[in-house]
């Protein structure tokens, strides 16, 4: 249980870099007077800021691998990986099953 809770607060954190970034990055462009300027720069800015959402989900997706290699459901990162993506938690589908 303390595992868990401290996997999440993990990634509470990580998130709230991730927007801290993005805060940051659309703060620097606008006072640069970039943004606004047009369409390919603004798309741009938007593109470079999803970026930095997807960076976040990745080191999520990263550390909750970590914390299964941890409680050794999995010998391998790999795998680990593989089914901590959110689109695969539900383990249901009958690829993996975790535990003994």
């Amino acid at each position: 249980m303390v595992v868990g809770g401290v996997a999440v607060a993990c990634t509470i954190f990580v998130h709230s870099l991730g927007l801290a970034a993005t805060i940051n990055f659309f703060r620097y462009q606008n006072k640069l007077g970039r943004a606004g300027t047009g369409a390919l720069i603004d798309f741009a800015i938007v593109a470079l800021a999803i970026s930095f959402a997807c960076v976040a989900h990745l080191i999520e997706i990263a550390l909750w691998a970590v914390l299964l290699i941890i409680c050794r459901e999995f010998p391998e990162f790999g795998n680990a990986f593989y089914l901590s993506l959110p689109e695969t938690k539900n383990l249901a589908n009958g690829l993996v099953r975790i535990g003994r």
